[in-house]
């Protein structure tokens, strides 16, 4: 399945370079007209988690000593990823042991959400559904491991 979503991600790098100036304007609008569309709720989902993920290690590391100010300096342009591994690690734990197989999916989300947001291309149901439910699911474990345990 992984090599699935990288082969994919390459498919929709090379559609949008293929692709005409109209053809690239037409998805851009498509996306804004439809909020709603797996792209956009990919986009949404990822950047709550990462959100979520922020205001975590934040908070650790203030707790640490860091001052407000210092410790926002240093998270504040950290992706998603960058800031779960962050909070795994005050834990003593990878994200693989948290998340299991949707760290993956995580990661892919990602690279999506980046290509969805700069490139402004499209993403069938498919991989939307499954990324944002891993994001989702995510979302949850971190509210029960960090938030509410």
């Amino acid at each position: 399945m992984i090599q699935e979503y990288e082969d994919h991600l390459k498919k929709l790098r090379q559609l949008y370079i293929d692709g005409t100036l109209s053809q690239r304007i037409a998805i851009v609008r498509q996306r804004v007209m439809n909020p709603n569309c797996g792209p956009n709720q990919l986009c949404n989902t990822l950047g709550a988690l990462e959100a979520i993920a922020r205001a975590i290690l934040l908070d650790l590391k203030i707790n640490e000593g860091q001052t407000k100010v210092e410790a926002y300096k240093k998270i504040k342009l950290s992706n998603a990823t960058k800031l779960i591994e962050g909070i795994c690690a005050a834990k003593g734990i990878s994200p693989t042991d948290v998340f299991g197989q949707d760290w993956e999916l995580i990661q892919y989300a990602e690279k999506y959400r980046n290509l969805l947001t700069h490139e402004g291309t499209f993403l069938r149901e498919g991989y939307s559904s499954q990324l944002i439910e891993a994001c989702n699911r995510a979302i949850n474990t971190i509210e029960q491991e960090w938030i509410n345990p």
